[in-house]
C-alpha cells in the first residue's frame, strides 16, 4: 500500500528540466569562441611593427591615386575642415593586421534600422563600439504623382522639402554610408594618432607635386571625376570663385579632396557649396544676382555716408510737438518744480 502511495506521489510531482540550447546553437557558439580565441594567439604570436605600419602607409600616401583618395575636405563656417578618409582608415585596417571590425543589426522595423558598429585590436585588447539609427527614409525636393509624404520641412535655403518612404536602393545606399562613416572613427580609434598625422601630412604633398607638376593634367582629371557624381565645370567655378584654368595647386588638391568626400557619402556637392559660398546648387540662380547684390550694397554704403556727412538737427527741428508748447532747453523745468 504504501508502495503504491509513494508511485502516485511520485507520478504528481512537477518534472523540472532546465532548458537546453539546442545542438545548433551550442556548436555555433563554440565556434565562435573558438575563432576568437585563435585570433588572439595568432595575434600575440605574430605582433605588428608600429615603425612598419607607418612606413608602409606613408609608402601608399606616395601614390598620387591612393593620395587622392585619403582625405576628406569639408568647407564648415568659412573654414576648410579636413581629415583621414574612409578609404586611408581601411588601409591602416589592413596594414596593422591582428584587428577586426564587425556591424550587428540590434533592431529592425518599417521605420529604422539600428545597428551596432565595433572594431577591436587583438594585440592591446582594446576596443570602440558605436551605435547608428538609419532612418527609412529620405528627403526630396518634389513629390511623384501620386505620392504621399510622411511630412515636410522648410531647408535652410527657404525651400520646402518632403520627407517620404526610401526606397530599397536609397535605404541601402544610406546605410552603406552611414556604416562606412562609423566603420573609419572606431578603426581609427586603434590606430596611433602619429601614424594618422603622418600619413595626411604626405597624402597633401603627393596631390600638390602631382597639382604642381602637371596643372593641366591635374584640371581635366578633376573635371572627368567630378563630372561622374554629376557636378559640371560651371559648379567647380562656383566654388572656387574664379574659372578652373586659374587655380593653384593647394586649390586642386582640395578640391580632389572634395570630391573623395562626395563620393564616400560624407556629405553633398550641395553641402560643399553652400557652406564655402552659400550658393544652392540645385536652385536656378539670377544671372544678374551679383549686379544686382552689388548695386544693392553700393546704395546702402551712400545711404550711410550721407546720414554721417548731414548737419544734426537744432532741438527746435527736432521738436514734434505743437510749435506753441515749444520750449528752449535753458526754460524747461523738471517735472514737480514750480515756477
Amino acid at each position: 500500500m504504501s508502495n503504491e502511495k509513494t508511485n502516485a506521489l511520485a507520478v504528481q510531482e512537477p518534472q523540472q528540466t532546465a532548458l537546453q540550447p539546442s545542438s545548433a546553437d551550442a556548436q555555433a557558439s563554440s565556434m565562435a569562441r573558438a575563432r576568437v580565441e585563435a585570433q588572439y594567439l595568432v595575434a600575440q604570436r605574430f605582433k605588428r611593427s608600429p615603425d612598419d605600419v607607418r612606413l608602409a602607409v606613408i609608402h601608399e600616401c606616395k601614390r598620387p591615386r591612393f593620395a587622392a583618395k585619403a582625405m576628406y575636405s569639408l568647407p564648415i563656417g568659412g573654414e576648410r575642415i579636413t581629415g583621414p578618409s574612409i578609404r586611408l582608415a581601411e588601409t591602416l585596417f589592413r596594414l596593422c593586421g591582428n584587428m577586426e571590425a564587425k556591424v550587428a543589426t540590434l533592431y529592425d522595423d518599417d521605420e529604422k534600422q539600428l545597428l551596432e558598429v565595433s572594431a577591436v585590436d587583438y594585440e592591446t585588447n582594446a576596443s570602440h563600439t558605436t551605435q547608428l539609427t538609419v532612418e527609412k527614409t529620405v528627403e526630396r525636393k518634389s513629390l511623384k504623382a501620386g505620392q504621399v509624404p510622411i511630412g515636410s520641412r522648410i531647408n535652410s535655403y527657404g525651400a520646402r522639402v518632403y520627407l517620404v518612404t526610401a526606397t530599397e536602393r536609397d535605404f541601402t545606399a544610406k546605410r552603406n554610408a552611414q556604416i562606412s562613416k562609423a566603420m573609419r572613427n572606431v578603426i581609427l580609434r586603434l590606430v596611433p594618432e602619429y601614424i594618422i598625422e603622418e600619413a595626411m601630412e604626405q597624402a597633401v604633398e603627393t596631390m600638390n607635386d602631382a597639382a604642381a607638376a602637371d596643372p593641366d593634367a591635374e584640371r581635366k582629371k578633376l573635371v572627368g571625376s567630378f563630372a561622374t557624381i554629376g557636378v559640371r565645370a560651371a559648379d567647380l567655378r562656383d566654388y572656387l570663385g574664379h574659372d578652373l584654368s586659374g587655380a593653384s595647386p593647394a586649390e586642386l588638391a582640395d578640391l580632389r579632396a572634395i570630391f573623395q568626400t562626395v563620393k564616400d557619402g560624407a556629405a553633398t556637392w550641395r553641402e560643399c557649396l553652400a557652406a564655402k559660398t552659400g550658393i544652392d546648387s540645385d536652385r536656378k540662380s539670377d544671372p544678374m544676382a551679383a549686379v544686382k547684390a552689388k548695386v544693392a550694397a553700393a546704395a546702402a554704403k551712400q545711404t550711410k555716408r550721407k546720414r554721417k556727412a548731414a548737419p544734426k538737427p537744432t532741438p527746435a527741428e527736432a521738436y514734434n510737438g505743437p510749435p506753441e508748447d515749444y520750449k528752449p532747453a535753458d526754460q524747461q523745468r523738471e517735472p514737480g518744480q514750480e515756477g
